[in-house]
């Protein structure tokens, strides 16, 4: 169960940019519109630090729960590998399940914590987002850039709904790139996205990896 107070008056202290709830929820309507019906047009919230700032306070309070409630599914020999490995979140953003991470393990954890995005003030909400929840936190940076991590090195790759924005195509590049041990997805439940989850589950298949959950086979049909 995630600890972190994520009542709106406590978020409201970490945004990168002052907003208003009305102007907030304005911002918030021009969002969901670009994950939904002009998806042409869902870069764009990363364009303004209002926009970012609106992004950070809807969906951090929606996100975090998400992680803990996947996480207390996993057998606790996984739950292990991921506290002791690289946790590597890409697309970040303003590093929600970053701080999903650092709170699920309660300063535990071993490895590097990387939050890559191209945004840069999705970078900068993130580095606010963690300077003012967890300020003693160890080995955590963000970055536009994927880490240099050795070949022996434990690595989790995860997708907090940002692989329906990257694609297919890109997600698996980054896996040839990194190499993880642990590749962990968390996206929205929608037929777009089902169809790539589909995609990508096939892919990984051919490159070695088994299901953990929720589908313990990646023989059975999903």
């Amino acid at each position: 169960i995630y600890s972190m107070n994520l009542s709106y008056n406590e978020i409201e202290k970490q945004v990168i940019v002052p907003i208003s709830e009305g102007k907030a929820v304005g911002l918030l309507e021009k969002i969901n519109t670009g994950f939904t019906s002009k998806r042409e047009q869902i870069g764009e919230y990363v364009l303004s630090a209002e926009m970012v700032s609106a992004y950070n306070l809807f969906y951090m309070p929606t996100n975090i729960p998400k992680f803990s409630f996947v996480m207390d599914q996993l057998p606790k020999t996984i739950i292990e590998e991921l506290r002791t490995s690289h946790f590597i979140d890409l697309g970040t953003g303003p590093g929600t399940f970053v701080l999903a991470y650092l709170d699920y393990f309660k300063g535990q954890h071993e490895g590097r914590v990387v939050g890559v995005d191209t945004s840069k003030l999705m970078l900068k909400q993130a580095q606010k987002n963690v300077d003012g929840y967890f300020p003693n936190s160890k080995e955590v940076q963000f970055s536009e850039f994927l880490p240099s991590l050795a070949p022996d090195e434990k690595k989790t790759l995860f997708w907090g709904h940002s692989l329906n924005e990257m694609g297919v195509n890109k997600a698996l590049d980054c896996v040839e790139r990194v190499r993880p041990d642990t590749f962990f997805i968390i996206e929205p439940g929608t037929p777009d996205m089902f169809s790539k989850v589909i995609e990508l589950r096939k892919k990984m298949k051919e490159k070695g990896y088994h299901g953990i959950y929720p589908c313990a086979s990646l023989d059975s049909v999903c």
